[in-house]
């Protein structure tokens, strides 16, 4: 009998730790361009799966540091020249690069304010140097940022902007600014706007100073079982789920 009950646990034990390993936690490192629609894929993922998906979001710019500083994760996702420059330095694996959505920066105002029109790259230099305050994310953390210096150097407002420039990040209170009306607008990736109450979209860059940021995916180098992170990104990408990516102000993945 003693024999028998020793089985019993011992399959038991073996039943629960085969489970454990089945259900992973997946921690990705991201930039919060993806959030909306992320909201929308992850639960599907884990009603599929029984993975859990846990984000980690910060600004572009601060993943290199985590990555240099060894810091554990299963995947990232960011702008696709930082994660092909994440796999050249062999901190992704290159099997498993993936291109997801891709998105424009847009013009944002205070909910309730007229919209401004900037439809053509004159009009919009126009609304530039018409505006008292403008707020965008800082350069040297984000694709928007770094854009940005580029575009107001094509316009040729580079020294009118710099004195009524604030740089903020979404992610630490960019938008908080344009609510209380600190700033005239921001300038940010459209995605990153449409879950924020208290603001509104005017509208995309012109195509002719338009930057579009293209955001890929890849899986940690020093992940011992990618198998769930490799199963997420399968789903993230695809056609099926084309619909919430444009709902969340994206070009869906293939586009």
């Amino acid at each position: 009998m003693t024999n028998r009950y020793s089985i019993i646990l011992a399959l038991a034990a073996s039943i629960l730790t085969a489970a454990s390993c089945l259900a992973a936690e997946i921690r990705v490192w991201s930039g919060g361009a993806v959030r909306e629609v992320m909201n929308v894929l992850v639960p599907e993922f884990e009603r599929q799966t029984g993975h859990q998906v846990r984000f980690n979001v910060m600004v572009v710019g601060q993943l290199p540091e985590k990555l240099a500083a060894g810091e554990r994760g299963e995947m990232a996702i960011a702008a696709l020249p930082d994660i092909d420059h994440f796999i050249k330095v062999g901190a992704l694996w290159a099997e498993s690069r993936a291109v997801l959505g891709s998105v424009g920066i847009a013009l944002v105002v205070r909910q309730g304010t007229p919209q401004l029109d900037i439809s053509t790259p004159e009009k919009f230099r126009k609304v530039l140097l018409d505006a008292r305050k403008i707020v965008h994310s800082r350069p040297g953390d984000t694709p928007s940022g770094a854009f940005l210096v580029e575009v107001f150097q094509q316009l040729g407002v580079t020294e009118e902007m710099r004195p009524k420039t604030v740089y903020h990040n979404v992610v630490d209170g960019g938008t908080e600014l344009i609510i209380k009306g600190e700033v005239d607008f921001g300038l940010y990736p459209a995605s990153a706007m449409i879950p924020i109450k208290g603001v509104a979209v005017t509208g995309l860059l012109p195509p002719e100073v338009q930057r579009v940021t293209v955001f890929g995916a890849g899986i940690m180098a020093n992940n011992p079982a990618p198998e769930p992170a490799m199963a997420f990104i399968k789903l993230v990408t695809d056609p099926a789920n084309q619909g919430a990516w444009k709902r969340a102000g994206f070009a869906p993945p293939g586009n």
